[in-house]
C-alpha cells in the first residue's frame, strides 16, 4: 500500500457508534441505513445493501455500470471500469460465496483540513473460510494523498474488526484481454456435464494444449465452449497472464470436480 504523507494530527473522537478503532460505521441491512455498533457482532454482510447509488455527471471520470454476477446471481452496480475488472477476477474465484458493492461509510477521527476524513470502499467479498475482504479500486497513478491517507485509515478499521482490506490498481493489458474473453464464458452451457467427462479425460491423460483441444472438438463447438467455461471457473488451468495461443498449456485442475 502507498505510504501516506498526511501531517494531520488525531483529533477528539467524533459521536456515534464505533469499532474498536474509534470509527463510524454506516451501512445499509435490508435497506435501512444504520450506524453499526460492532459491540453486537458484524453486520450480516448477505443482508447489506449498497450504501449508495453510482451516478455520473459531465464532469464525472467514469460511467456507472451495472452487471450481472455469478456469485451473487444479482446485479451490482458499479462506478468505473476498474471495480467491473475488480469484480471479473473476484466472481471466477471458487473462494469467493458473495460480494457487495459500496458496502459501508466510514468515517473516521483523523481530520484533514478540518473535517473529519470520511470513504466508502468499492466492494466487499465474502470468502467460504468466512474471511471477510474490503476492496478499493484505484490505479497506482491516481493514488493521491488522500487516497493513501483513506487506504491506510481502511485498512487500520478493517484489522480492528478482524477484516481484510486490499486495493486493485489493475490488470495487465493482456490479462485483462485475456479475462475479457473468458468472462463471455461464465454461463455453463447446457452441454457442459457431458463434455466436462470428455475433457477430463483428455486432459489428464497427459500434456496439453488448447490446439489440442480445438483438434478434439472436430468443429462441433460444444468441447471449446465447455473449455472457455472450465478456465473461467478455475477448473481447467491456462496461463491468462501471457497471450492465449494454440500452443498454451492446459491442465486439470486436481481440486476441481467434474460436474
Amino acid at each position: 500500500m502507498p505510504e501516506c504523507r498526511d501531517g494531520v494530527g488525531d483529533r477528539p473522537p467524533l459521536g456515534g457508534a464505533r469499532d474498536p478503532a474509534g470509527v463510524v460505521w454506516m451501512v445499509r441491512v435490508e435497506g435501512k441505513l444504520r450506524v453499526w455498533d460492532w459491540a453486537a457482532g458484524p453486520p450480516p454482510t448477505r443482508l447489506m445493501w449498497p450504501v449508495r447509488t453510482p451516478a455520473s455527471s459531465d464532469l464525472s471520470r467514469h460511467v456507472p455500470v451495472a452487471t450481472k454476477s455469478m456469485t451473487t446471481g444479482g446485479v451490482l452496480g458499479l462506478e468505473s471500469g476498474l471495480e467491473h475488472d475488480l469484480v471479473r477476477v473476484l466472481d471466477r474465484r471458487s473462494d469467493v460465496v458473495w460480494l457487495v458493492e459500496q458496502p459501508m461509510r466510514l468515517r473516521f477521527v483523523r481530520r484533514r483540513n478540518g473535517r473529519a476524513v470520511r470513504h466508502v470502499p468499492d466492494l466487499l467479498s465474502v470468502h467460504d473460510d468466512r474471511r471477510v475482504v474490503v476492496w478499493d479500486a484505484r490505479p497506482s497513478g491516481r493514488q493521491d494523498d488522500l487516497f493513501c491517507l483513506k487506504a491506510q485509515l481502511t485498512a487500520e478499521a478493517c484489522a480492528a474488526v478482524g477484516w481484510g482490506y486490499e486495493v486493485f490498481a489493475g490488470l495487465s493489458p493482456v490479462e485483462r484481454a485475456n479475462l475479457l474473453w473468458v468472462d463471455g464464458a461464465r454461463q455453463e452451457p447446457a452441454w457442459a456435464p457431458a463434455a466436462s467427462l470428455v475433457l477430463w479425460d483428455f486432459l489428464t491423460s497427459g500434456d496439453r494444449t488448447l490446439g489440442e483441444v480445438l483438434a478434439l472438438d472436430k468443429g462441433a463447438g460444444h468441447l471449446v465452449s465447455t473449455l472457455w467455461h472450465l478456465i473461467w471457473r478455475g477448473a481447467v488451468h491456462c496461463d491468462l497472464s501471457t497471450p492465449i495461443t494454440v500452443s498454451t498449456p492446459l491442465q486439470w485442475c486436481e481440486t476441481a470436480a467434474v460436474r
